[in-house]
């Protein structure tokens, strides 16, 4: 049996319905349940599941979409109960936490509340970010398809505020201790990040745990922050915001390929830095090191060399002190005629791209600066080639 239910003006973050999805299909007699917003991509993803488009397609990008495929005996709505439980937020006490409908209602209950975290369509996420920020809060925003003017507008409007708008687009970050989106448990320590990058940033965040030392703040900034447009704004508030905090002795700067101007202002703010600063920015060129900036090849080296100015040494001894390790892989298959890379982070992949490149190899892929080895279609490999299954392309209607 197939049911299909609509509740208009019910939004709920995909990723929590995600997991309730999944928790309902481990139900006795459920051979299905799928709950899902009703935006056109992700309406499209239930067509192209051989769903009936005709029960769903008055749904909104605001209504929720409740498919299930039960046995006959089972009684529809034993199942929709359980939903509405798992949403009500109960805690181990059974009390209910209330939930707040808006930014501006959740600040009224707790007055104290200066930081936002946006997880709303990319269409939404810039009008609730604004309000946010009008109520004084720094604002993460995870929602991806942001347009890039609004994506302006709001870090313009929160620099004039002295507030940090992180995003849109980011999916990591560790502000005091406490992971937000898609983080890492990692020590506590002096170490402090800034990133363009999500997944650089877990990458790095995570090989400094791993070589005994710790984070004070991770911060994202969203991708596009050191584009022409953008101009670094919140790099250069986050800067600041580390040289002020005294739990963060080091600082670390990450980021995709920035614009040349860009990165020159970076460069002249870090100048005046009052402490030791590791910068990594993908394809630079910069090399002339001064005494209190370092430049790093990659990710591992930026966290080894953060780590090295941590506890006090430098480059060389911590290198020979943690040297990488070889791995075998067993059972590859070493008579393959492609190199095929399949990576969920732009930044992992961007890494990959630029070694086999170095190495003279010639890589397709959906990152390529060069449009002759531009993958036209990202689903169909093409020679040696490297996937980022993080791109917009893969990830557009979905957590």
């Amino acid at each position: 049996m197939k049911r299909y239910l609509i509740y208009p003006n019910r939004y709920y973050d995909s990723v929590e319905l995600m997991r309730i999805s999944k928790n309902l299909r481990k139900e006795p007699g459920v051979s299905d349940a799928q709950l899902i917003m009703g935006s056109e991509t992700n309406k499209q993803f239930l067509i192209d599941m051989g769903l009936e488009e005709k029960k769903f397609k008055s749904a909104t990008g605001m209504d929720l979409i409740i498919y299930l495929d039960i046995d006959n005996d089972k009684d529809p709505d034993e199942i929709i109960m359980l939903f509405e439980e798992q949403v009500s937020m109960k805690d181990e006490s059974g009390e209910t936490f209330y939930i707040p409908k808006s930014v501006s209602g959740g600040q009224k209950i707790y007055p104290h509340l200066n930081f936002a975290l946006i997880s709303v369509p990319g269409q939404y996420a810039a009008w609730e970010a604004k309000e946010a920020l009008k109520l004084d809060m720094s604002v993460m925003i995870f929602s991806d398809n942001v347009t890039i003017e609004d994506e302006f507008d709001l870090k313009t409007f929160a620099q004039s505020r002295g507030l940090l708008l992180m995003g849109p687009d980011c999916g990591t970050a560790i502000i005091n201790g406490i992971p937000l989106g898609f983080a890492n448990k990692v020590n506590r320590g002096k170490i402090g990040l800034i990133s363009a990058s999500g997944t650089g940033l877990q990458a790095v965040t995570s090989e400094i745990h791993n070589l005994g030392q710790g984070v004070s703040q991770a911060i994202g900034i969203g991708g596009r922050d050191l584009s022409e447009k953008i101009s670094g704004i919140s790099m250069k508030t986050a800067l600041h915001a580390l040289w002020n905090d005294p739990q963060t002795e080091v600082i670390v700067l990450i980021s995709k390929p920035p614009a040349k101007r860009v990165t020159g202002e970076i460069l002249e703010l870090l100048s005046h830095s009052p402490k030791p600063v590791v910068v990594y920015f993908i394809h630079s060129e910069i090399n002339t090191e001064s005494s209190h900036v370092y430049f790093a090849r990659n990710l591992s080296h930026t966290a080894r060399q953060a780590v090295a100015l941590a506890v006090g040494e430098r480059d060389k001894g911590i290198l020979e002190k943690f040297a990488k390790k070889e791995f075998s892989v067993k059972g590859i298959n070493v008579s393959g005629k492609y190199i095929r890379g399949l990576y969920t982070g732009g930044t992992l992949a961007d890494e990959a791209l630029n070694e086999l490149q170095d190495m003279g190899y010639e890589v397709y892929s959906n990152l390529q600066h060069d449009e002759n080895y531009l993958l036209k279609n990202p689903l169909k490999s093409v020679k040696h080639t490297i996937i980022d299954l993080g791109d917009d392309f893969f990830t557009r209607g979905k957590p």
